[in-house]
């Protein structure tokens, strides 16, 4: 688990959590496991923004009267995303 995320990391709190278990195994099992500063970052060229919209985003649709449409109605698609922290919003903006 440890080579899967290490390094992959973009929140904030999360990277902390990590490392605060890297450290925690090497000391209980007495290895030398080198915490990899992250590097990814979201990004459209990789699948870190997708797993975390699949985590943390929203899609909803629906269809509402309209006056201005020749149907009367018209489809409405909302995205969101959901954070308590800030931070990885203003990088994924």
């Amino acid at each position: 688990m440890i080579t899967i995320f290490n390094g992959n990391l973009c929140y904030d709190y999360k990277i902390q959590q990590f490392k605060n278990w890297v450290d925690a195994f090497n000391t209980r099992y007495n290895k030398n496991v080198k915490f990899k500063v992250p590097l990814v970052k979201p990004s459209f060229s990789n699948a870190w923004l997708s797993g975390f919209i699949d985590a943390e985003g929203c899609f909803t649709g629906r269809v509402k009267k309209s006056m201005t449409n020749k149907l009367k109605e018209a489809p409405l698609l909302t995205f969101s995303i959901s954070q308590k922290n800030d931070s990885i919003l203003k990088k994924i903006a």
